[in-house]
């Protein structure tokens, strides 16, 4: 999750009304002031960068890395993905998975801190006896350009999920909306199937009038490369200050897409509509029956695995907890002078580190992820996954 978003993760729903089924908090009203300080100076449209200065007042206890990683906890609905019989039943099974890494966020006011060059968050979800367990690596490869590589490997089921992406974040008058789409993501599947997707981009509304809250906005695209199966699912946002719509409405639709000698055939298979962060149908296209295909506390309460990860001690230095440790400690006291002093000495150390690979001319390099040459993104690094895996299998 790109680091300005000012939210916490949450489960559970409530009725729409003017504000989000996940909430606003009530200190996002007290934090809006501070907020019109920061972004007052900022035009319209102008990109928020990943070095801007706010108090840890303004910060959550957690870090960008953290939430991007967390965004994986219902990663047992692999399980579907592995017992699909077909390869509708697959994309049907690949979308949901997508959906499943979406978290409700309530609007409070504040973002995450900024993650650090190289943080990293590891750990091992387990799923039980029939699913096994998912290793899942999340690092910031690039600070300056807000680029994260992902890694998780199942090996019982055979999936690996891997692949990078930028959050791009602009400021919009009165609104910020972040892009998550750029970059890539890739799904190897046990038979060969290769799958790429992207994920929708969050748009954080009503910072100064309106009605307040966050809704993810975009598009998810599921592209199935051996099979020709492709989902597009929109996520639609709610109109001018919350006026009119309803939040968290998504829909979509699944097609079979095959080559011609002018142009694709494209075949529609199915229609989905609904509320992601609730429950969404979906709908055959030859015989018009409609059926449930996602249930948000359903998916919740199934797939939420059991999260193991190394002793302190035997963790990277760069491993978000050791890092933001003292931060996140005084933050949840609500200590801001010791917040706020913690944090800058932790970006001061970053800022020493820059200088002396820029005065040595190098630059910097991932723990779990090697860079590719012309700006081609980042590939997982095999032996050092290799080892940490070796390292991991007493949890």
């Amino acid at each position: 999750t790109a680091n300005c978003i000012m939210a916490d993760n949450v489960e559970g729903s409530e009725p729409a009304g003017s504000a989000p089924p996940q909430g606003v908090s009530a200190d996002a009203h007290s934090r809006q002031g501070e907020w019109s300080k920061v972004l007052g100076g900022m035009a319209k449209g102008e990109t928020l960068s990943p070095t801007m200065q706010v108090s840890a007042s303004l910060c959550q206890p957690t870090s960008g890395v953290e939430k991007g990683f967390d965004a994986r906890a219902r990663i047992g609905i692999l399980l579907e993905v592995a017992n699909a019989k077909t390869d509708e039943e697959e994309i049907r099974a690949v979308t949901r998975m997508v959906m499943s890494f979406l978290t409700k966020e309530v609007f409070d006011g504040r973002k995450p801190l900024n993650p650090i060059q190289n943080e990293v968050e590891i750990g091992v979800w387990d799923h039980g006896e029939e699913a096994g367990k998912t290793i899942s690596i999340s690092e910031q490869v690039d600070h300056s350009g807000q680029r994260v590589a992902e890694y998780a490997e199942n090996s019982k089921l055979g999936i690996k999920i891997h692949g990078w992406y930028q959050g791009k974040a602009a400021f919009l008058g009165n609104s910020v909306h972040i892009s998550l789409s750029s970059g890539e993501r890739k799904i190897t599947l046990k038979n060969g199937h290769r799958y790429e997707y992207t994920t929708p981009g969050l748009s954080i509304r009503g910072l100064f009038v309106g009605t307040k809250g966050i809704e993810w906005v975009d598009q998810a695209v599921i592209r199935g490369i051996d099979t020709g199966l492709v989902c597009k699912v929109t996520f639609k946002p709610l109109g001018w200050l919350g006026m009119w719509g309803k939040w968290n409405q998504v829909e979509g639709e699944i097609k079979r897409v095959e080559s011609g000698k002018m142009k694709k055939k494209k075949t529609l298979l199915y229609t989905i509509k609904g509320e992601w962060s609730g429950k969404v149908n979906i709908t055959d296209a030859k015989t018009k029956e409609t059926s449930e295909f996602w249930d948000f506390d359903d998916v919740q309460k199934q797939y939420a695995g059991k999260l193991s990860m190394l002793p302190m001690e035997d963790r990277d230095e760069t491993d978000t907890f050791k890092v933001w440790d003292k931060v996140r400690d005084a933050i949840k006291k609500g200590d801001v002078e010791t917040a706020n002093k913690e944090k800058n000495a932790v970006e001061e150390r970053q800022r020493a580190i820059r200088k002396d690979l820029k005065d040595k001319g190098k630059k910097a390099e991932g723990i779990y992820f090697e860079e590719l040459p012309k700006g081609a993104g980042f590939k997982p690094r095999e032996d050092a996954i290799a080892a940490l895996q070796l390292k991991l299998l007493s949890l």
